[in-house]
């Protein structure tokens, strides 16, 4: 998320990232993270850039995806490149192809 949203945190020590998810849309982004982690800079950033900020739970990306497949989206998932827990999620709320 650090490259994808100019975002850091400090969520692993000696490494500056932010544990957190995020669903990327034609229209927008939620990144998915500790919502008492974001500052009042980063949410302005964040919204500035058309990014809404949900917290940091598999089950509300599940819950997300879910709802965008209902409206005739789709989901890109690489399974060489995601957690299993994404892979797991995916799966089970979306039509594998």
């Amino acid at each position: 998320m650090a490259w994808l949203l100019n975002v850091r945190g400090g969520d692993v020590a000696y490494c500056p990232v932010a544990l957190s998810y995020c669903v990327v849309r034609m229209d927008g982004a939620t990144l998915y993270v500790d919502e008492v982690k974001v500052g009042e800079a980063a949410t302005e950033h964040l919204d500035a850039a058309g990014v809404s900020v949900r917290g940091y739970s598999l089950e509300l990306v599940q819950e997300d995806v879910t709802a965008a497949l209902a409206q005739g989206g789709a989901v890109w998932v690489d399974a060489d490149l995601v957690s299993l827990a994404v892979l797991t999620a995916a799966h089970d709320c979306c039509k594998v192809r």
